[in-house]
């Protein structure tokens, strides 16, 4: 049956969550690559520990892990994927990770070097921050839409911007 809130999940094996999840813990082994799907989520009462790759635990954009405890010890890679609406040109959005370490280069790697910012309080005024910045898990980011056209897989202009946080959750 469905674990609950006193059981432990464990992963041996490939999976991918059509349901919500809830358990005490969850360990994702080696091998194992486990994604919860768009509009799901992993409700633990404590920690997560994900085996070194290429074990994987992915949460697709709309997909959530909560954990009760908020001492809970999480370890090893996670990947948010993030989906943005429909983006112009020029447009930017604000971020906040959910993972560490993560940089602003790495969530947009084809954003101009001098259209990462951080707000400030103390002047009211937004302040640039190189891209190599570390994100601090729950403080805002702005990050411009990337250069349409540019990277491996480039974004076009009117579409969505897909982001992925990579790195232990926060």
């Amino acid at each position: 049956g469905a674990p609950t809130i006193t059981d432990g999940i464990v992963f041996n094996g490939n999976y991918a969550a059509l349901t919500d999840l809830t358990g005490c813990s969850c360990t994702v082994n080696a091998g194992a690559q486990v994604t919860i799907k768009s509009g799901y989520t992993l409700k633990l009462q404590n920690g997560l520990t994900v085996a070194a790759a290429p074990a994987s635990m992915t949460f697709e954009n709309n997909a959530s892990l909560v954990q009760v405890n908020d001492d809970a010890v999480n370890s090893g890679g996670i990947t948010y994927i993030r989906n943005t609406t429909p983006m112009a040109l020029y447009d930017y959005t604000y971020w906040s990770t959910m993972v560490s370490p993560q940089t602003l280069f790495q969530l947009s790697p084809f954003t101009l070097s001098d259209k990462y910012f951080i707000y400030n309080q103390i002047t009211d005024t937004y302040q640039g921050v190189p891209a190599s910045t570390l994100m601090d898990a729950g403080k805002g980011y702005l990050v411009r839409a990337p250069q349409p056209g540019v990277g491996p897989t480039p974004w076009t202009a009117g579409t969505p911007f897909v982001a992925k946080f990579n790195g232990s959750s926060t």
